[in-house]
């Protein structure tokens, strides 16, 4: 349990973190994308090969995506949600970060509903991926 918390903890800073860089980055665009994808694919229970097929993609092109190195055109961005059994939207980045500061990335940390400890934890791994000193 608690190592599966804490690699929440470290998806919630790296998708604060990316969604950060996307200002003027569209890496960040499809890093946070392919973490919104993993989220909703393990929440569902789906495993990367049924999504390939699903799909008509291969499995390591699912691992792609969710890793941010493969762009997706619209028709296949909506049969991946489909897949996942997740509404689009839902796996669209969060805009309002784009031009975050540290007191928005914060009250966004907030919003995870975290404990203290959970929390800290996560902006100590925000600032550890923002190259600052945790």
């Amino acid at each position: 349990m608690f190592v599966k918390q804490t690699v929440c903890n470290i998806d919630i800073a790296r998708s604060v973190v990316n969604t950060m860089r996307m200002k003027g980055d569209n890496n960040g665009v499809y890093l946070d994308f392919g973490r919104r994808f993993k989220v909703a694919r393990d929440k569902n229970n789906v495993t990367q090969n049924e999504v390939a097929k699903r799909v008509g993609l291969s499995r390591t092109s699912i691992t792609n995506i969710e890793c941010g190195r493969q762009q997706v055109s619209l028709h296949v961005f909506l049969s991946l949600s489909k897949a996942v059994g997740v509404e689009p939207q839902q796996l669209l980045p969060n805009i309002d970060l784009i031009c975050a500061d540290d007191g928005k990335l914060k009250a966004e940390v907030k919003k995870q509903k975290l404990s203290k400890y959970e929390e800290a934890a996560v902006m100590r791994s925000i600032a550890k991926l923002k190259g600052e000193k945790a």
